[in-house]
């Protein structure tokens, strides 16, 4: 019997024991509250396959030309000098690159190739050359010159070789960067000669003809892969800080559409070659970026993101 009473009395004191052991029961877990996110404009959708695009960056402590892929990936310098290298643009088939550089001593037009190899000056001009774009066929290279004392259009072989102003109108004065149209019929540029502030207009590409005018406040036109549409920057949307933005018209110069509606300055538009991106550069980040934006201006996504000045995005022809 008392072995009974010791046996219960061992088991109330282990259950005593267990239950001052066992752990405190934990409160119930608290329910989520999910909070929405801000709606965000969705990025420009870039094939893995798509061409390069080629700019000017002065990260290196001075200006070179660069490629990239259409991405922003594998930023690589292919000028690799240490002159001022800037105003690139690619040959129709992708192989070659037309620029500008000082490096003999002023500005002049050199063509190289994809890699950065073969560098070579096609001007060979005292005084300076700029802005070199490629016929929509391969065969020549429309550029602007001083040498005739004022900035004037010239049309020149891919060599160098018959290099001859364009005739686009009895006054000649300050005709910046062209553009060609994509059948190589006409070029679009800009210009101050008739007494405009960046007045863009429209002549055949033989210089034959009466000039257009297809709209005023802009520059640097770039004509649209189908012909159909020309991007400008403008700033007629600011006249008192001459803050351009990206527009895009069609190509007689009606319907003109603000495609990047921001306070810092967009420049230098340029197509991808389906027409379904445009590249440009911009300040909004404190510094000069290369962006790309879908052709109606949605998704706008900065592709450099380096210290420094990126500008003058070029794409590489498929």
């Amino acid at each position: 019997m008392n072995t009974c009473k010791l046996l219960v009395s061992v088991l109330m004191f282990v259950s005593v024991l267990l239950s001052a052991c066992a752990p405190a029961a934990m409160p119930p877990a608290p329910t989520a509250t999910l909070t929405a996110l801000p709606t965000q404009t969705a990025s420009p959708t870039i094939p893995l396959i798509f061409p390069e695009i080629a700019f000017v960056t002065n990260r290196d402590g001075n200006h070179e030309i660069y490629v990239m892929n259409a991405d922003g990936s594998i930023q690589t310098n292919l000028s690799q000098n240490a002159a001022y290298d800037t105003n690139p643009a690619w040959s129709p088939d992708g192989k070659r690159i037309v620029f500008v550089s000082d490096r003999d001593g002023n500005n002049e037009i050199y063509v190289m190739n994809a890699d950065g190899s073969n560098q070579t000056n096609i001007t060979q001009n005292p005084v300076a050359d700029e802005y070199p774009v490629w016929s929509p066929d391969g065969t020549q290279i429309a550029f602007n010159s001083f040498r005739d004392g004022y900035l004037e259009l010239y049309v020149m072989n891919t060599d160098g070789s018959n290099q001859t102003p364009a005739h686009i109108g009895e006054k000649r004065n300050q005709h910046y960067p062209c553009a060609w149209s994509p059948d190589g019929k006409l070029i679009v540029f800009s210009t101050n000669q008739f007494g405009e502030n960046g007045g863009i207009y429209v002549m055949n590409a033989d210089g034959s003809g009466l000039l257009t005018r297809i709209t005023a406040l802009a520059g640097r036109p770039a004509w649209s892969p189908d012909g159909k549409q020309i991007a400008i920057e403008s700033y007629r949307d600011d006249l008192f800080n001459y803050k351009n933005e990206i527009y895009v018209m069609n190509a007689d110069g009606s319907d003109p559409t603000n495609l990047t509606n921001n306070i810092a300055d967009d420049n230098h538009p340029a197509w991808s070659p389906d027409g379904e991106l445009i590249a440009f550069d911009s300040e909004r980040d404190g510094d000069k970026d290369i962006y790309v934006m879908n052709a109606d201006g949605s998704g706008q996504t900065n592709l450099t993101q380096t210290p420094g000045y990126d500008f003058w995005p070029t794409w590489q022809p498929k």
